[in-house]
């Protein structure tokens, strides 16, 4: 029987601040492209904007979610 190594990664409320910076960052960053430049001409170029735009969001929301439970502990 062999034995597994185990990693263990640990984040703090700092580094969850810091990577909620970074989205709130970057989701302003396209919004202000989209709303000077316009979305592209293309449909599938808006569609891969707005799922990048998603997914992005959905990081935030999860980020918060965790920062928001490491400061209540």
């Amino acid at each position: 029987m062999t034995t597994q190594p185990t990693i263990s990664v640990t984040f703090s409320a700092y580094d969850f601040g810091c990577l909620q910076g970074l989205l709130t960052h970057e989701i302003a960053n396209v919004e202000r492209r989209l709303t000077v430049v316009g979305y592209p001409c293309r449909p599938a170029d808006k569609d891969m904007t707005d799922a990048y735009l998603r997914q992005l969001r959905s990081a935030l929301a999860t980020v918060e979610e965790v920062y928001d439970g490491i400061g209540s502990t």
